[in-house]
């Protein structure tokens, strides 16, 4: 009987929303003069997130005798000034990202994925992603909607 383990982090969504809505900096209040030795902070860059796309990948392992199924959902976060540069070359890029995301995904160890923010997975793609189209102007990398069944 095939063993199944199901491992769904839905902080990753949390984790965009938050990436996408910027917290309130000391910039963000109304105007005037910072109080006697202190100095204004300064502004954060305003950043955009884009779906890179939703991968679903089945890995067999004849060693370990498994099949592995990941489903999960790729965003990028690119600044504000970058975020022109991305569209334009986003467009002529989308199948080569794939290619790097799904080789990233295959070449994370298993155990990897036992951390709640896949952070060994997300570093992975973020380096092959400036590595393979350094064109895209990427900061982060987020993952949503994960899930790792081991049959």
């Amino acid at each position: 009987m095939p063993r199944r383990i199901v491992l769904v982090a839905c902080c990753a969504m949390l984790a965009i929303a938050l990436a996408v809505t910027p917290p309130a900096r000391a910039a963000d209040k109304p105007a005037g003069k910072p109080a006697d030795g202190q100095e204004e902070e300064p502004a954060e860059p305003k950043r955009h997130a884009y779906k890179l796309g939703d991968f679903r990948i089945k890995n067999f392992r004849p060693v370990e005798r498994e099949k592995v199924t990941l489903v999960f959902t790729v965003w990028v976060e690119v600044t504000e000034e970058n975020a022109e540069q991305f569209s334009r070359a986003w467009e002529s890029r989308k199948h080569r990202v794939r290619n790097q995301v799904i080789t990233s995904a295959r070449l994370v160890p298993p155990t990897a994925f036992e951390d709640a923010t896949l952070k060994t997975l997300r570093r992975r793609i973020y380096l092959r992603l400036r590595r393979a189209v350094p064109e895209l102007p990427i900061a982060d990398v987020y993952i949503s909607d994960f899930s790792y069944i081991v049959e």
